[in-house]
């Protein structure tokens, strides 16, 4: 097999698994509740709680930090004690679920964090992080 064609095999092998590796924290947790979010609507529960675990590299915390969901539905994630202060924001998450209200936990450095989802005929709607 010749090096350009195993380039293009790794290329594609990167691209098809997502890429995870060169994301941010709030993009992997957002993903996380993007196919939590899939599978509670193709089910017949209700409610769904999942644990995400966090990563601190790359582009995540190292310490402690904060999850915020705002009222809009956006989500950040906070490093505390980082110079210069660090944060990670996306709204990929509001593909798949509604955010009806402000949230916003602190976690430890490496904590996990568990999200609860709730359906409402079709929409899903996240109801808690804790």
């Amino acid at each position: 097999m010749t090096s350009r064609i195993r380039r293009a095999i790794l290329a594609a092998s990167l691209v098809v698994s997502g890429c995870s590796f060169m994301t941010d924290a709030a993009t992997r947790l957002a993903y996380d509740i993007v196919r939590n979010a899939h599978t509670l609507k193709s089910s017949a529960d209700t409610d769904r709680t999942f644990v995400h675990h966090p990563s601190s590299s790359p582009s995540g915390c190292s310490g402690t930090y904060q999850v915020t969901f705002d009222s809009g539905g956006g989500l950040s994630i906070s490093c505390d004690k980082s110079y210069p202060e660090v944060s990670y924001s996306t709204t990929y998450h509001r593909n798949a679920v509604t955010v009806p209200a402000q949230l916003s936990i602190r976690k430890n450095a490496g904590e996990p964090l568990n999200v609860t989802l709730h359906k409402q005929g079709d929409t899903i709607v996240l109801t808690r992080i804790f």
